[in-house]
């Protein structure tokens, strides 16, 4: 038995990707015991160093067959839609001239045809949790779309686990993402605010829809610790997407010290992303200055972390100040309180979702609000006195998503094996 999987990070470069994909991975495997699973990825080595029981599939080889422009190049925006059309409607001769193109241009032709053979013998090709389908992520749309369309073509089943889904706004995306949502056999959200209500303007079937919470929830309530922290975690992302800058960065990073000052608490750095263009570690340093790297045990680059050391690090924390959502993931599913900034509609939306699936444990501060630095502040006195009162309800409410999530996944023994 052959299941691909898609994921959302292909550079094992965000915690939160991989932890996700980890738990995927785990849930397939135990569903599916004699499946062979593969992943996507851009370097196949990373896969071998960090998921030695998959095999790894090159994103180069998918977009070579798949990716936008595969056919019409810089001409698929003009003619939009009709790359994805052909992919569905005659697959055969889409890939053909696809591979064709690729082998004129002298690509490694290698990487495209086990795609295409991976993909042809799949039983089954998931999309595991993320936030990808997203206007913030064209590329990631293209790619994840045109491989879930390439499987509903040739009849093998589909299935997108953990997602947030939008915004989703803008008329080519939505194009693609409607008729590949709604030939899916079935798509589990991660929260109930947004992405149900994105799903009905698509017009997907209700019924395939349910919501689970964030699959990374698992990863970190398995790994709890006996006692709440002592610390105040900290997170910054400053990418356009999250719409955080420089002087909020370290107007967040004075209005947290003043706190830990006065609860005499030590900070603490929980990076999650560390990629070129929305590295946190850096962003946190701008906002906090050079921190003492002994409390990171020295991982300053994001090659030697993992998942695991991330939740690990948070589990030392008493409360955790994120602008980045899966620093909260982590956060709430070991029962600790998180306060959650936003100043993008991207965020809000999963913020705001976050906050519905852990009640008062998931604070949200707006920082277009005129008055969100004293809002911060008065939060994270609460979240500091509260956060003994408030782990029962939190860890409470991630065994619940935990137990709808492997609910959710077991339900896919039913359309891959035909019961």
């Amino acid at each position: 038995m052959q299941i691909v999987l898609e994921q959302g990070g292909h550079a094992f470069r965000n915690v939160g990707d991989w932890a996700m994909l980890e738990v995927a991975i785990r849930r397939l495997a135990g569903l599916f015991p004699d499946a062979q699973l593969s992943v996507f990825a851009d370097d196949p080595q990373r896969v071998r160093e960090r998921l030695a029981q998959v095999h790894p599939l090159t994103t180069a080889g998918r977009n070579m067959i798949a990716g936008k422009g595969c056919l019409l190049g810089r001409w698929a925006d003009r003619a939009a839609g009709v790359e994805s059309h052909a992919l569905h409607v005659l697959p055969g001769l889409t890939l053909s001239a696809a591979r064709a193109k690729a082998q004129w241009r002298r690509r490694n032709i290698h990487e495209a045809d086990e795609f295409v053979s991976r993909l042809r013998s799949a039983d089954l090709v998931v999309a595991s949790g993320g936030g990808y389908l997203s206007d913030a992520f064209p590329g990631m749309v293209y790619g994840v779309c045109r491989t879930l369309a390439f499987a509903q073509a040739r009849g093998i089943p589909t299935a997108l686990f953990g997602q947030g889904i939008g915004p989703l706004t803008r008329p080519p995306l939505v194009r693609m993402v409607g008729p590949v949502l709604r030939r899916a056999k079935q798509i589990t959200l991660r929260e109930r605010r947004r992405g149900p209500a994105v799903l009905r303007t698509l017009a997907v079937d209700e019924r395939k829809v349910t919501v689970t919470g964030d699959d990374a929830v698992e990863l970190s309530m398995d790994a709890r610790q006996e006692a709440i922290g002592t610390s105040i975690g900290v997170n910054l992302r400053m990418t356009g997407y999250s719409g955080v800058d420089n002087q909020l960065a370290q107007a967040v990073g004075a209005t947290v010290r003043k706190a830990a000052a006065e609860f005499d608490a030590s900070l603490t750095p929980v990076p999650i992303s560390f990629y070129r263009d929305g590295e946190d570690m850096r962003a946190i340093e701008r906002a906090f200055g050079d921190m003492d790297q002994t409390t990171w045990g020295g991982g300053q680059t994001g090659d030697d972390l993992s998942p695991q050391a991330v939740i690990r690090q948070v589990g030392t924390c008493r409360l955790v100040v994120t602008a980045s959502y899966h620093a909260a993931v982590f956060a709430l599913a070991q029962g600790i309180p998180a306060i959650c900034l936003v100043k993008s509609e991207y965020y809000a939306g999963k913020f705001h979702g976050l906050a519905d699936m852990f009640s008062d444990g998931c604070r949200v501060i707006d920082m277009a609000r005129p008055d969100w630095r004293d809002a911060l502040g008065s939060t994270i006195h609460d979240a500091w006195r509260s956060a003994e009162a408030l782990r029962p309800s939190l860890i409470d409410s991630a065994r619940d998503q935990v137990e709808r999530g492997r609910s959710a996944y077991a339900q896919s023994r039913c359309y891959v094996e035909g019961d």
